[in-house]
């Protein structure tokens, strides 16, 4: 069984500024409310940055940090994208989540692309370089 990944369309500019525009105001909304974000969390055997992996407690896969969020009931959450295989590879149901830090079991040392995100990025320039 093989599995295809289908590269999103380019979005007009315009509606991406919109789309920025929007998330920006709101965030300031929420922080408005007392709701605390931060792009890095200490709490973990190692700390997680953006993009940095790491794997869930009773989860299977690598899930890729996002940003580490306390809502004003002082709940806290990590947002993370996944699950991935060992080499990067998107699995079933990949999608964005969140999760309690006591969750989060092992943290990956290396931060950065993977083997698959690599050889995507490669495949595209090298398209892109036949093409022009």
């Amino acid at each position: 069984m093989s599995t295809f990944s289908v590269a999103p369309l380019p979005m007009a500019q315009k509606w991406v500024k919109a789309n920025q525009e929007y998330h920006a105001a709101a965030k300031a909304k929420r922080e408005a409310e007392g709701w605390q974000y931060s792009d890095t969390y200490e709490g973990a055997t190692l700390p997680l940055v953006k993009g940095r992996r790491f794997r869930r407690f009773g989860k299977s896969g690598w899930y890729k940090f996002i940003e580490y969020t306390i809502n004003p009931k002082g709940v806290e959450a990590i947002v993370c994208f996944g699950p991935f295989t060992n080499k990067g590879a998107p699995k079933t149901g990949c999608g964005f989540g969140a999760c309690a830090p006591e969750q989060v079991v092992k943290v990956a040392r290396r931060v950065g692309q993977t083997e698959h995100e690599e050889r995507v990025e490669q495949i595209v320039t090298d398209k892109k370089r036949r093409a022009a």
